[in-house]
């Protein structure tokens, strides 16, 4: 008799684990989640002409003449070119975590941008949402679905 209850407990795991299995969440453990990040494109004006400083038909600055400085990581950041438009071209740069910058441009003025980010605990994979956007200690508006533009007027 406590072979068949044991046949029985045996056979009801199997059917609930086949179950479990077949909601919509079974997925998640196939999925290969990337870092939660955060991207910013910035671009640099000229204060007076509104032109851009690096991609414009007279550009004044090279890429080599700009420095980010990440407060978090103790070091200069790495940054790309973000050309996904063929008419606007932006300096992109990304954050995983709160962070501040130090955004240098050859010899004018430091602008610190001041990140405050969340992360949000989803079914799959986790996000990073900014909750705080400063630049200058000005407060900016930001998107937490496509990277967020700053202008930097020199």
């Amino acid at each position: 008799m406590s072979i068949k209850l044991y046949i029985s407990f045996l056979a009801f795991l199997l059917l609930a684990c086949n179950q479990e299995n077949d909601n919509s969440d079974s997925v998640c453990p196939t999925v290969l989640c990337a870092t939660p990040t955060q991207f910013f494109k910035l671009k640099f004006i000229d204060k007076d002409k509104q032109t851009d400083l690096f991609f414009g038909t007279v550009a004044k600055y090279s890429l080599n003449d700009l420095k980010i400085y990440s407060s978090r990581f103790k070091r200069n950041i790495d940054f790309n070119v973000d050309s996904t438009t063929k008419s606007d071209k932006y300096i992109l740069i990304s954050t995983s975590v709160t962070d501040e910058f130090a955004i240098k441009l050859a010899n004018t003025a430091t602008d610190e941008l001041k990140v405050e980010t969340k992360f949000i605990n989803q079914t799959c994979c986790d996000i990073l949402q900014i909750t705080q956007l400063k630049l200058n200690n000005s407060v900016l508006s930001f998107s937490n679905t496509s990277p967020t533009v700053i202008l930097l007027q020199k």
